[in-house]
Formats: structure tokens, sequence, C-alpha cells
């Protein structure tokens, strides 16, 4: 465990969550914020947190990758939900990347 870290129980993640969106809302000028989120039922608690505070989810991407986690209970977690928020959904900015690589081979 690192200094300063402490798991936060299922049940209680909704909540944890709702506090720092809601002051992240409160604090952060537009245009745009995101986040990427643990799979599973956490993911559940950020986007349901994410429309309690008043973001709006402009995108919701999977980013899956070929190797696993262990949970703890046999089952990997091999992907990410990538969240694009918006505290207004008519006023974001978003910088694309203007070259995109390629795989060779």
């Amino acid at each position: 465990m690192l200094d300063g870290y402490r798991e936060i129980a299922a049940e209680e993640y909704l909540a944890f969550t709702k506090d720092w969106m809601e002051q992240a809302f409160r604090v952060l000028r537009p245009p745009v914020h995101s986040t990427s989120s643990p799979a599973g039922t956490a993911s559940r608690d950020v986007l349901q947190a994410l429309d309690e505070t008043g973001f709006t989810t402009i995108n919701h991407l999977i980013w899956k990758y070929q190797f696993g986690f262990s949970r703890g209970s046999g089952t990997l977690t091999s992907h990410y939900h990538i969240l694009f928020a918006a505290k207004d959904p008519k006023e974001y900015f978003f910088s694309k990347a203007s070259t995109i690589p390629r795989m060779c081979g």
C-alpha cells in the first residue's frame, strides 16, 4: 500500500466519485474534462456521477489491450473505459492528433 492511498469499498465508490466530481465541476473551467475509469461496477458509478454532477458525456471509448491484470477473483481486466465529458456540451475543444502512427508489417 502507498502512503496516502486508500482503497474505496465498492458500496462507497459512487458517493466518493460524486463528491470529487462535484468539486471538479465547481472549480474547473469549461470547455472540457476527461477521465478514465476501471472496468466493471466502478465504470457504472463514474458514469452515474458524471450525469448527476452536471457533466455531459460526449464520448465513451473502450480501450482493449492484449494482456490482462488479475482482479483477485481469477478474472482478468483487459480494457479501460475512456470518458470524454464537458461542463457545457455546446462549448468544448477536442485537439486531434495531426499524425496518426501506422502499424508496419
